[in-house]
């Protein structure tokens, strides 16, 4: 058996970089640090749990008593204690306190839901905060403003119950409690400081009893309840401020709020002028030099830069955004337009977006790649690109330069990806711009009034929908004529539909609001003022003065709730702190150098569990993880692809082996080994194998990130689905048939870390070697045969759907014959990618004849190098432009043919012979020319239809008689 080690607190150096999976930590300005969560066992003073809770309140946290104490438990808390009594007020809650002291010794977060129906003032909710002080001096304490309504149809006291309620509000957030709003939690577009708007308020998303008499005590429905639970466990525990609807005031500082036992970092919280600079990505010219960019920094805390001007490597350069994110608390958001060709800050000579929507993606990711290694030399790590409007079809459009992909939206969301996929492998955060897209605009925004319309359903909408994990949007400055002619920047409705339509959740960035107002009638203060109440998180703006930064922040100050700025300022701030991964673990590993020493547990599988469940997995999704682990490697660091438990193969061995290795079998090995050793990091120990995969899991920019597998992870509340879950999301196997093995893996997992032995036939499949150890010699219940998981890890190796980036719905799908058919008018010049790991072994251009490989097109041929269908072909042949060349060694990331729909579409199937014909072109077990050819499914079509559907691909269509030859033994079974 095996316990779970809890995380706990120690403190680096604020200009240590930060881990991805752990968002904003929590920043304490009086001794510039960073409080940062030790992800590698127990530290010292470690708690058992997030401790205990208590909450005081009336007849409304009576009511929901069952719900919130299920909810705060659920989040963690050892201990929960809920006093609602009925008529109870904040004048009572000093005496009530006083009488619980014994309990408040040892809890880490105390909420308060009193006050808000009467029976006190602002005055009351101070003195409250005083006893709090004295009774637990360590604790976090909150307050529940539970103001909605005070009946089905509000009273005539509803105004006067409003203006107490405000004035109690703005006192405990002076006092140092941190905020909640039931209201504002379950319908967002209320505001609880807005006195007039909270008196006529009827019941948002029904949250009180709907039968109870007018006039008598406000009870929760079954809802109201729920979400009233709900908002305690997520205000006091790890859920991420910058996500969490209600929660404000001191709150706001923690960005992932954290073990409640910190609160006195609250007392070191930058005043809400701060806050609102850091909001602000100011812009500077090249000419102007580095001094007063610099002084502005210093003395307002500005929170970013972006430039104008050429040569921009002279001035803003690493020394001097190393000089602004010291003078600026040690965090900047350092941006720049560098989208290659005409736009081109830093000289680096990169080809245009126009010309590189021509170009296979592995192209353009190279393309992003060499921007992201320049801007990050520089100091810079946000890049204002890609742009991903679609053309330019107005000649005095500004696109016109060649700074779009092309018109095409599915083609222009594929560069887009590569391109950023490029930024990210530099350490580079990219910025889709400019939303809602500006493409079929007339002029140049930047000097005149433009207007667009807005379709969420539409293809310049949807380049924005689903972007990839830590990419940011930019507002372009049209008017939007179907919105109220309304400009992006300040329009709610379209920002709304960008989160809710597009499901869109991170920083909300301006354009330069400086050319909006020439053309508005606003002054940029009004304009920067609107644009937050409308949901931006960043405004850009050009510098002019030192007085235009103070108006605007006095501005800001009082025309904006404060709730919405502490929701900017901690996506402001998570930002400014996005770094790459292995430069952020360099300077901050938070485990050792030397196997993983201060890894808890008495085998592998314990410390890896122990470890995720550190990084605050729930013990079901760690012990998926764990499972899936067990089966692949027996969590044995060293173990290379069918090899014993027992045989260690170091990583200087592995790197160049196609094989999977480490313990999720990343495939092939230097996948996960080469990006180690360059990060000076040894690639042998557990330790550092869990880091590496937590990065893919959670960070977008680390290697072969896999962020949707880890955001899939976090959704399951059982093992079983866990696992399932991260077999089919991550490790991606060809068999789900080892699903069952690797659940039953994971359910003794979870049990062994609730005290039962594991059984003992799994415990000698798990390796005790974290890398500094001697190995176990039994071996693993995971074998090498056709039918076992041959270990495509989480990396650019493993198998994926080739035909990804073509439409693939059913009435485009086209046959299954001695292959399947794809294709349609629609993705010409879309990418087809090999299916996996490989090396190109002939290429056969058209001749101009009829058949195979069609006209124009060719015919290629691929050998798998790793993976279970290793040392098997495959070929893709008809309306294919190449992409390579015999000899050429891909992955499933390489465009290997580009789609002409020219003569009809193209094939892909299993091949054996040398040629190019089919008739020798097929397996040698296809029955496709026996079956008399055309629509018939051979056995090799439908076999390669189940593996392409394995990956989530359509397949092909059933159109005429079908095989039933079975495949040979010696085939993988899907």
């Amino acid at each position: 058996m095996f316990s779970i080690a809890v995380v706990g607190v120690v403190s680096l150096p604020a200009q240590a970089a930060t881990e991805a999976e752990t968002g904003v930590y929590p920043f304490d300005y009086a001794t510039n640090q960073v409080l940062y969560y030790e992800p590698c066992g127990p530290p010292s003073k470690s708690p058992t749990a997030l401790g205990n809770v208590y909450v005081l309140g009336d007849d409304i946290t009576n009511a929901a008593k069952a719900s919130i104490t299920s909810s705060l438990k659920n989040s963690g808390y050892t201990s929960v204690e809920v006093n609602g009594i009925g008529g109870q007020t904040v004048a009572d809650a000093p005496a009530k306190l006083d009488a619980a002291k014994d309990k408040l010794k040892d809890v880490q977060a105390i909420i308060i839901q009193l006050g808000t129906y009467g029976g006190a003032d602002e005055g009351s909710i101070g003195k409250v905060a005083d006893k709090l002080k004295e009774l637990s001096p360590k604790a976090s304490y909150y307050w529940v403003d539970t103001y909605a309504s005070n009946n089905p149809v509000p009273y005539a006291g509803a105004a006067g119950f409003a203006k107490t309620n405000l004035a109690i509000r703005d006192t405990a957030s002076e006092k140092g409690y941190k905020l909640m709003s039931w209201a504002q939690a379950v319908d967002t577009s209320l505001d609880p400081t807005d006195q007039a708007q909270m008196a006529k308020t009827a019941d948002p998303k029904d949250m009180i009893n709907e039968t109870a008499t007018p006039g008598t005590p406000v009870i929760p429905s079954a809802s109201g309840m729920t979400r009233l639970g709900n908002l305690m466990a997520s205000s006091t525990t790890n859920l991420s401020s910058s996500t969490q609807q209600g929660v404000s005031g001191n709150a706001g500082t923690s960005g992932t709020a954290t073990n409640p036992a910190q609160a006195d970092v609250t007392k070191n919280e930058p005043s809400i002028e701060q806050k609102i600079a850091k909001t602000f990505i100011v812009g500077f010219d090249v000419g102007g030099g580095p001094a007063q960019p610099l002084a502005m920094i210093d003395k307002y805390k500005l929170g970013g830069l972006f430039m104008t001007g050429q040569g921009a490597g002279t001035v803003f350069n690493k020394q001097f955004f190393d000089q602004a994110r010291e003078k600026s608390l040690g965090s900047f958001i350092a941006t720049a337009d560098e989208e290659g060709g005409v736009v081109d800050r830093y000289d680096i000579g990169t080809p245009a977006a126009a010309d590189l929507g021509n170009a296979p993606n592995d192209e353009v990711t190279a393309a992003g790649e060499q921007i992201g290694k320049a801007l990050s030399e520089n100091g810079v790590y946000v890049d204002l690109a890609p742009v991903v409007d679609l053309g330019a079809r107005d000649p005095g459009n500004h696109l016109n330069g060649g700074r779009a992909f092309g018109t095409d939206a599915a083609r222009t969301k594929a560069k887009a990806r590569a391109f950023t996929e490029g930024l990210n492998k530099g350490g580079i955060t990219g910025v889709y711009k400019h939303f809602p897209g500006i493409g079929s605009v007339s002029g140049n925004s930047d000097q005149a009034a433009v207007s667009t319309t807005y379709d969420p359903n539409g293809p310049a909408a949807s380049v924005f929908k689903d972007l990839p994990t830590g990419t940011v949007v930019m507002l372009s400055n049209a008017y939007i004529s179907n919105q109220g002619n309304i400009p992006a920047p300040n329009n709610k409705t379209l920002i709304d539909s960008l989160k809710t339509d597009l499901n869109y959740q991170d920083v909300v960035m301006t354009d330069d609001l400086t050319a909006l107002t020439h053309y508005n009638g606003k002054s940029l203060e009004q304009t920067i003022v609107d644009s937050f109440n409308s949901g931006v998180d960043t405004p850009l703006f050009k510098f002019t003065d030192e007085g235009q930064l103070g108006r605007i922040i006095s501005a800001v100050k009082q025309g904006v709730p404060a709730d919405r700025i502490n929701d900017a300022y901690n996506k402001a701030l998570e930002l400014a702190n996005r770094k790459g991964f292995f430069e952020d673990s360099k300077s901050n590993s938070c485990c050792p150098d030397s196997g993983g020493g201060s890894l808890a547990g008495n085998n592998n599988a314990a410390k890896a569990f122990n470890y995720l469940v550190g990084k605050k997995l729930t013990p079901e999704q760690a012990a998926g993880v764990v499972g899936n682990m067990i089966l692949e490697s027996g969590v044995a660091p060293q173990r290379l692809q069918s090899t014993p438990l027992a045989t260690k193969t170091p990583a200087d061995q592995a790197e160049g082996n196609s094989n999977g290795w480490g313990i999720v079998q990343w495939t092939p090995a230097g996948k996960m080994i080469t990006p180690t050793k360059k990060s000076g990091k040894n690639a042998n120990q557990l330790a550092t194998q869990l880091d590496f995969l937590w990065a893919q899991l959670t960070d977008p920019k680390s290697p072969s990130p896999e962020t949707g597998a880890g955001e899939d992870l976090k959704k399951q509340t059982s093992s079983d689905g866990a696992t399932q879950s991260f077999h089919d999301k991550y490790e991606r196997s060809a068999h789900s048939e080892s699903v069952p093995q690797r659940q039953t893996y994971a359910k003794a997992v979870l049990e062994a870390s609730k005290g039962k032995p594991l059984p003992k036939e799994i415990e000698a499949s798990i390796s005790t070697d974290d890398g500094g150890g001697s190995p176990s010699t039994t071996t693993t219940s995971s074998s090498s045969d056709a039918t076992a998981d041959c270990s495509q890890g989480a990396s650019t190796g493993e198998y994926k759907d080739p035909f990804r980036d073509l439409t693939q719905s059913e009435d485009v799908s086209k046959r299954v014959d001695g292959g399947i058919d794809q294709g349609n008018s629609t993705d010409k010049g879309k990418p087809v990618y090999a299916i996996g790991p490989a090396k190109i072994t002939g290429v056969w251009p058209d001749t101009g004849s009829s058949g195979w490989p069609g006209v124009p097109g060719s015919y290629i041929k691929y050998e798998f190098t790793a993976g279970s269908l290793k040392g098997k072909s495959v070929y893709i042949t008809e309306d294919c432009i190449p992409r390579v060349k015999e000899g050429d060694t891909v992955d499933a990331n390489k465009e290997i043919c580009t789609y002409t729909y020219a003569d009809s579409w193209l094939e892909l199937g299993f091949a054996e012979g040398g040629g190019k014909q089919s008739g020798s072109g097929y397996v040698s077990w296809s029955d496709y020319n026996a079956g008399g050819g055309g629509s018939y499914a051979s056995s090799s079509g439908l076999y390669m239809d189940k593996f392409i559907k394995k990956l989530g691909g359509k397949g092909g269509q059933i159109q005429g008689p079908t095989s039933t030859k079975p495949v040979p033994a010696d085939w993988p079974k899907f």
